[in-house]
């Protein structure tokens, strides 16, 4: 948070515009803060700060991007506690994309802002608590049952980001050199009356080929160790486990890796 502020100051925009909407900030501000991120990424080690996309409005209403659509949209099909109805996030899904709807559409993108925040914080967490071990051919962690908001975490494109920034994380304050070459393995709880928790498994950051073969070595894993499995996603690389069974799953696919 310290770093983010010094960055701000940097940039020279006021904390009083930077704690309001972006749609409310002076104006002048807005057209300087792309150039003035632009001249300080060097200085603070960013990259992939700006990305091409498409944008839409509606009337005189606000310009959306493409990019944030897209968050709005899983923030919508995936963010939620226990009690998330899947089937009626897919109709609230297509309610956002209507014309008519552009009050929903804001609702979700802000929707989206609370879960890109749930997903920092929680990370930030298991990157301050050291939470993230080494098991020789990967990196692992394991979030356990009873941990606050775990819920709107756990669903399908929101447990992935939050193993890659993960990933990042680790490497970024990592003093091992191998920890960009090791695939990171992330376990969280996903039905916790039922004792389920799903595993994610994210290829090393240095392997640009964007292959993972994870998604194999999960399905030998469970044969090999009898884990109680259940696969319930398109990707491979997702798999949901009796939770009782975590222990020997990752024992079996370190001996399998």
């Amino acid at each position: 948070e310290r770093l983010l502020l010094d960055f701000l100051a940097d940039l020279g925009i006021p904390l009083i515009e930077c704690k309001q909407k972006y749609n409310f900030m002076d104006s002048k501000i807005k057209e300087e803060v792309p150039k003035a991120i632009e001249a300080k990424m060097e200085k603070y080690n960013l990259d992939e700060i700006f990305h091409n996309t498409f944008s839409c409005q509606f009337g005189y209403q606000h310009k959306y991007a493409a990019a944030d659509i897209v968050q709005a949209l899983c923030a919508t099909l995936e963010y939620g506690d226990s009690s998330f109805d899947s089937k009626q996030a897919v109709y609230n899904g297509l309610d956002i994309l209507s014309r008519d709807n552009a009050t929903k559409l804001s609702e979700a993108i802000e929707k989206a802002r609370e879960q890109n925040i749930a997903i920092v914080r929680m990370a930030q967490n298991i990157l301050d608590s050291k939470q993230i071990l080494s098991a020789g051919p990967f990196l692992y962690s394991v979030i356990q049952e009873g941990t606050p908001n775990i819920s709107y975490l756990s669903r399908h494109s929101t447990i992935k980001i939050l193993a890659h920034f993960l990933q990042q994380g680790h490497i970024s304050n990592s003093r091992s050199r191998k920890a960009a070459d090791l695939p990171l393995i992330l376990v969280a709880p996903v039905d916790e009356k039922a004792g389920l928790s799903v595993v994610v498994g994210i290829p090393p950051f240095n392997d640009k080929t964007r292959k993972n073969f994870l998604g194999k070595a999960f399905e030998q894993t469970v044969k090999n160790t009898q884990t109680r499995f259940l696969i319930d996603y398109w990707d491979s690389s997702l798999i949901q486990i009796k939770t009782e069974d975590r222990s020997k799953f990752l024992d079996g696919l370190m001996g399998l890796l």
